[in-house]
Protein backbone atom coordinates (compact mmCIF):
# COMPACT_ATOMS: atom_id res chain seq x y z
CA UNK A 1 0.00 0.00 0.00
CA UNK A 2 1.17 3.78 -0.77
CA UNK A 3 -0.95 6.43 1.01
CA UNK A 4 -3.47 3.60 2.00
CA UNK A 5 -3.85 2.54 -1.71
CA UNK A 6 -3.31 -0.70 -2.88
CA UNK A 7 -1.11 -1.35 -6.29
CA UNK A 8 -0.82 -4.96 -6.77
CA UNK A 9 2.03 -7.38 -6.36
CA UNK A 10 5.52 -6.20 -6.23
CA UNK A 11 8.85 -7.56 -5.05
CA UNK A 12 10.94 -5.78 -1.97
CA UNK A 13 13.77 -7.19 0.00
CA UNK A 14 12.91 -7.26 3.29
CA UNK A 15 15.03 -8.89 6.13
CA UNK A 16 13.20 -11.53 7.65
CA UNK A 17 15.47 -13.14 10.40
CA UNK A 18 17.33 -11.43 13.57
CA UNK A 19 19.56 -13.62 15.38
CA UNK A 20 18.37 -16.62 13.24
CA UNK A 21 14.74 -15.83 14.73
CA UNK A 22 11.87 -14.53 12.44
CA UNK A 23 12.12 -10.36 12.85
CA UNK A 24 8.88 -9.00 14.89
CA UNK A 25 5.84 -9.23 12.58
CA UNK A 26 7.33 -12.09 10.45
CA UNK A 27 5.99 -15.61 10.31
CA UNK A 28 7.56 -18.08 8.84
CA UNK A 29 6.15 -21.62 8.08
CA UNK A 30 7.80 -25.01 6.22
CA UNK A 31 5.55 -26.33 3.79
CA UNK A 32 6.87 -29.81 4.14
CA UNK A 33 7.22 -32.52 2.19
CA UNK A 34 5.65 -32.82 -0.95
CA UNK A 35 4.82 -34.86 -3.99
CA UNK A 36 7.56 -34.23 -6.04
CA UNK A 37 11.03 -31.36 -6.20
CA UNK A 38 11.31 -32.14 -2.70
CA UNK A 39 14.80 -30.63 -3.56
CA UNK A 40 13.23 -27.15 -3.54
CA UNK A 41 12.63 -25.92 -0.40
CA UNK A 42 9.05 -24.35 -0.15
CA UNK A 43 7.16 -22.51 2.50
CA UNK A 44 5.10 -19.55 3.27
CA UNK A 45 6.12 -15.99 5.22
CA UNK A 46 3.04 -13.78 6.18
CA UNK A 47 4.61 -9.84 7.62
CA UNK A 48 1.91 -8.56 10.06
CA UNK A 49 2.57 -4.33 10.25
CA UNK A 50 5.83 -4.69 9.26
CA UNK A 51 7.02 -1.20 7.90
CA UNK A 52 9.08 -1.69 4.61
CA UNK A 53 10.84 1.71 3.50
CA UNK A 54 9.96 2.02 0.02
CA UNK A 55 14.13 1.78 -0.43
CA UNK A 56 13.33 -1.88 -0.16
CA UNK A 57 11.51 -2.03 -3.57
CA UNK A 58 12.77 -3.51 -6.86
CA UNK A 59 11.99 -0.96 -8.82
CA UNK A 60 12.68 -2.24 -12.26
CA UNK A 61 8.69 -1.66 -12.70
CA UNK A 62 7.21 0.85 -10.42
CA UNK A 63 8.67 3.31 -7.85
CA UNK A 64 7.56 5.32 -5.07
CA UNK A 65 9.15 8.85 -5.18
CA UNK A 66 10.25 10.50 -1.70
CA UNK A 67 6.97 12.11 -1.52
CA UNK A 68 5.01 9.11 -1.23
CA UNK A 69 3.93 9.02 -4.66
CA UNK A 70 3.44 5.66 -6.54
CA UNK A 71 4.86 5.61 -10.26
CA UNK A 72 4.98 2.71 -13.00
CA UNK A 73 5.78 2.48 -16.56
CA UNK A 74 2.98 0.00 -16.83
CA UNK A 75 -0.33 1.69 -16.75
CA UNK A 76 -2.98 -1.32 -16.78
CA UNK A 77 -2.85 -2.71 -13.06
CA UNK A 78 -3.11 -6.47 -14.83
CA UNK A 79 -0.80 -6.28 -17.03
CA UNK A 80 1.80 -5.11 -14.07
CA UNK A 81 0.64 -7.80 -12.13
CA UNK A 82 1.35 -10.26 -14.82
CA UNK A 83 4.48 -8.55 -15.66
CA UNK A 84 5.65 -8.92 -11.46
CA UNK A 85 4.71 -12.45 -11.56
CA UNK A 86 5.64 -13.19 -14.88
CA UNK A 87 8.88 -15.34 -14.23
CA UNK A 88 7.09 -17.35 -11.63
CA UNK A 89 4.27 -18.59 -14.27
CA UNK A 90 7.12 -19.69 -16.52
CA UNK A 91 8.59 -21.36 -13.59
CA UNK A 92 5.71 -23.75 -13.25
CA UNK A 93 5.22 -24.27 -17.15
CA UNK A 94 9.00 -25.73 -16.56
CA UNK A 95 7.76 -27.60 -13.82
CA UNK A 96 5.12 -29.33 -15.52
CA UNK A 97 7.14 -29.90 -18.74
CA UNK A 98 9.60 -31.26 -16.92
CA UNK A 99 6.87 -34.16 -15.50
CA UNK A 100 5.50 -34.57 -18.84
CA UNK A 101 9.49 -35.28 -20.12
CA UNK A 102 9.94 -37.60 -17.33
CA UNK A 103 6.36 -39.34 -18.27
CA UNK A 104 8.01 -39.67 -22.05
CA UNK A 105 10.78 -41.56 -21.12
CA UNK A 106 9.21 -44.27 -18.57
CA UNK A 107 6.59 -44.99 -21.15
CA UNK A 108 9.60 -45.42 -23.84
CA UNK A 109 11.29 -47.86 -21.10
CA UNK A 110 8.17 -49.38 -20.35
CA UNK A 111 7.06 -49.98 -24.12
CA UNK A 112 10.50 -51.29 -25.06
CA UNK A 113 10.44 -53.59 -22.27
CA UNK A 114 6.21 -54.95 -23.48
CA UNK A 115 7.99 -55.30 -27.07
CA UNK A 116 10.60 -57.62 -25.81
CA UNK A 117 9.28 -59.45 -23.28
CA UNK A 118 7.37 -62.94 -24.00
CA UNK A 119 5.39 -64.21 -21.78
CA UNK A 120 2.59 -67.58 -20.89
CA UNK A 121 1.05 -69.44 -23.55
CA UNK A 122 1.19 -68.45 -27.54
CA UNK A 123 -0.65 -69.57 -30.64
CA UNK A 124 2.52 -72.22 -31.58
CA UNK A 125 4.66 -73.97 -29.76
CA UNK A 126 7.33 -72.39 -30.79
CA UNK A 127 7.46 -68.89 -28.69
CA UNK A 128 5.46 -66.81 -26.71
CA UNK A 129 3.65 -63.80 -27.11
CA UNK A 130 5.28 -60.41 -26.53
CA UNK A 131 3.22 -58.35 -23.16
CA UNK A 132 2.30 -55.46 -26.29
CA UNK A 133 -0.01 -58.43 -27.88
CA UNK A 134 -2.36 -58.67 -25.12
CA UNK A 135 -5.01 -56.43 -25.21
CA UNK A 136 -5.05 -55.71 -21.36
CA UNK A 137 -1.65 -54.26 -21.60
CA UNK A 138 -2.20 -52.33 -24.84
CA UNK A 139 -5.57 -51.25 -22.77
CA UNK A 140 -2.94 -49.92 -20.10
CA UNK A 141 -0.08 -48.85 -22.10
CA UNK A 142 -1.51 -47.30 -24.84
CA UNK A 143 -4.02 -44.58 -23.23
CA UNK A 144 -0.97 -43.10 -21.33
CA UNK A 145 1.57 -42.93 -24.36
CA UNK A 146 -1.36 -40.67 -25.78
CA UNK A 147 -2.15 -38.42 -23.12
CA UNK A 148 1.11 -37.86 -22.60
CA UNK A 149 1.69 -36.62 -25.93
CA UNK A 150 -1.28 -34.87 -26.06
CA UNK A 151 0.20 -33.07 -23.11
CA UNK A 152 3.61 -32.74 -24.91
CA UNK A 153 1.66 -30.74 -27.97
CA UNK A 154 -0.59 -28.75 -25.89
CA UNK A 155 2.37 -27.16 -23.82
CA UNK A 156 4.26 -26.07 -26.72
CA UNK A 157 1.57 -23.97 -27.43
CA UNK A 158 1.61 -22.51 -23.94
Amino acid sequence: EVAGESHGVHAFVVPVRVGGEPAPGVRIEDDGRKMGLNGVDNGRIRFDDVRVPREALLNRFADVSPEGVYESSIDNPHRRFFTMLGTLVQGRVSVGGAGISVAKVALAVATKYAVRRRQFSAASDAEEQVLLDYGLHQRRLLPLIARTYALHFAQDVV
